[in-house]
């Protein structure tokens, strides 16, 4: 008992010890916000009267080495490319087909390279795109207008040119009288104009060619090598009738490669 009183003791007088030798008696621990100035330089030997820190410009490293115009001019391209291929990539249904019918027609009036899959080769037409409906675009190539359904494109190129760059909003100079027609009955003034209704809704094939009844019309479509030449005579609701000759012949929408109009018939439509 008489040892351990001892080393109790001994072991009590080495711990006061160690307090006065690392100044426990004067300072506990505090958090540094809590420690004023005075006791902060008495213990690690500085104060609080740090130099002011000067304000320096900051200037950000150009993103390009483009000149601004030209890179914004590229920007803008590279983001319709982007909202185009996404459309193109999405699942097919009736939105995503409005989608993409809103991102062609931004190349209206731009030259373009379209290739199909034309009996079980690949045909390919370079033309205008003059517009692009909810299931097929339209173009000028010579002296014809071509209308080629969505599912038939295989690829779509835009061919950079000056002519026509500059794309312009839809209506934005129609006449006094027909801005006051939408205004003050929509409706009836739509519906009856399928340029109208293509920019506002959309507009499929079949509704497109109603328009075009007694007109001359090339139909080229599977199985058909010759293709069908004469006179539309009906746009039904899955097929359409041509008059050649004597007789008249049928072509499916779902079967049909592309469709060749005259240019002054598309001029009456639109």
């Amino acid at each position: 008992m008489r040892n351990l009183d001892h080393l109790s003791r001994s072991f009590q007088a080495c711990i006061c010890e160690a307090k006065g030798n690392i100044g426990f008696s004067k300072f506990h621990f505090r958090r540094p916000e809590c420690v004023s100035a005075v006791e902060a330089e008495e213990r690690f030997g500085c104060g609080c009267n740090c130099p002011e820190q000067l304000p320096q410009p900051r200037f950000s490293s150009p993103t390009s080495s483009l000149p601004p115009e030209r890179f914004a001019r590229i920007r803008e391209c590279i983001d319709e490319a982007n909202e185009l291929l996404l459309a193109l990539g999405a699942e097919r249904d009736q939105n995503n087909q409005r989608a993409l019918q809103l991102s062609l027609r931004r190349l209206r009036k731009q030259r373009v390279s379209v290739k199909i899959d034309s009996n079980e080769q690949d045909e390919k037409f370079f033309g205008r795109l003059l517009d692009a409906g909810d299931d097929f675009i339209i173009m000028q190539v010579k002296d014809s207008i071509l209308l080629i359904p969505f599912n038939r494109i295989i690829f779509l190129k835009h061919v950079y040119d000056t002519e026509g760059l500059e794309s312009e909003q839809d209506l934005i100079q129609i006449d006094h009288c027909l801005r006051q027609k939408l205004v003050l009955d929509f409706g009836k003034n739509v519906t009856q104009s399928p340029y109208l209704l293509n920019v506002f809704y959309g507009i499929s094939l079949r509704l497109f060619l109603e328009s075009f009844v007694g007109s001359h019309i090339f139909i080229k479509s599977e199985g058909d090598e010759e293709g069908i030449k004469g006179i539309l005579t009906k746009a039904g609701e899955r097929s359409l009738e041509v008059q050649v000759g004597n007789e008249k012949k049928g072509a499916f929408y779902d079967l049909i490669y592309f469709v060749l109009l005259k240019k002054s018939d598309l001029r009456n439509i639109i």
